[in-house]
């Protein structure tokens, strides 16, 4: 999810996800600098932050270090 949205956060839309489904892992991309990752927003859970502009390569490696094996 974008940190940045409008209407609703990507933080709100993590922890809104993780009440349905807890431990949900969440990429969260921005354009903005992004937090660090012990203060990622959303709650409970693996994380992780994507810079925007990325290449597609580093967000099938961040996908993939955030899904279980």
């Amino acid at each position: 999810t974008d940190i940045v949205m409008p209407g609703i956060n990507g933080g709100e839309v993590a922890t809104r996800a993780r009440l349905i489904k807890p431990g949900l892992p969440v990429l969260f991309i921005s354009g903005y600098a992004g937090p660090a990752n012990d203060t990622l927003p959303g709650g409970g859970g693996p994380s992780d932050f994507l810079a925007k502009p990325f290449h597609p390569r580093d967000l099938s490696e961040k996908i993939a270090k955030l899904l279980p094996a």
